[in-house]
């Protein structure tokens, strides 16, 4: 689809409005700028925001493998895909599983 198709312009502002994504800019120039918005989405995965964010884990191949695991949970639902996006609402409601399993194995 080209970039200045009303529908794709459209479609593109509703997916970064849902997501809440504060960093990105949605002008009509910037919505082909996909280095922005690439960045920005990998800067709302969750195991970058579990390093980045919560301090629950060092680094990002522990996250990752965490998640992989299924240990994270954001609000009741276990989530094992490590390319889940978390929107700025559900950030608060990120939380481990099981957390003493969890506390044993981090220490």
């Amino acid at each position: 689809m080209d970039k200045k198709h009303p529908r794709r312009i459209e479609l593109t502002r509703q997916f970064f409005g849902k997501a809440t994504l504060d960093d990105f800019d949605p002008d009509q120039e910037k919505l082909g700028s996909s280095r922005q918005g690439a960045v920005v989405l990998c800067c709302q995965r969750l195991p970058v925001l579990m390093v980045r964010n919560h301090n629950h884990v060092r680094d990002l191949k522990a996250a990752t493998t965490f998640m992989e695991q299924g240990h994270l949970r954001i609000g009741p639902y276990v989530v094992d895909d490590p390319a889940y996006l978390v929107t700025r609402g559900m950030e608060d409601f990120v939380s481990w599983k099981q957390w003493k399993d969890i506390s044993k194995t981090k220490k």
